[in-house]
């Protein structure tokens, strides 16, 4: 979701950088690494496995590849919605000033494309 976000801003020439914004909350919040841009990749890993792992058990009846789609298709901008409109912008309007709505949304939709590819587990 990150990369796609920040690739369509780097194609807009936006001002922003996602991966350093979230490799610098990461510095503040008491990680250390080798470098913004790894500590934001490895933060936006560990948030989208924490995010994927409830919504894989939610989704784990769905075997099909066409219903894992349209569930993930339509949870993921949803959720992100919801992020955006009540958390982050009740938090910190600054925040919510400087992300971008849209090339978010899409990164969404491209996470939870990614996460309906994946064959859910089943136990043997």
């Amino acid at each position: 979701m990150l990369i796609v976000a920040q690739d369509i801003l780097d194609y807009r020439h936006a001002p922003v950088d996602l991966v350093r914004m979230l490799g610098t909350a990461a510095l503040h919040a008491g990680a250390h690494g080798a470098s913004l841009r790894t500590m934001g990749l490895a933060g936006a890993g560990a948030i989208g496995a924490a995010l994927g792992v409830p919504l894989g058990y939610l989704a784990r009846g769905a075997l099909r590849i066409l219903p894992r789609l349209v569930f993930f298709s339509i949870s993921m901008p949803v959720l992100w919605l919801f992020v955006q409109a009540l958390v982050i912008g009740r938090l910190s309007q600054s925040l919510a000033k400087q992300l971008p709505f849209g090339p978010l949304l899409a990164g969404a939709l491209v996470y939870g494309a990614c996460v309906a590819i994946l064959r859910p587990i089943r136990a043997r």
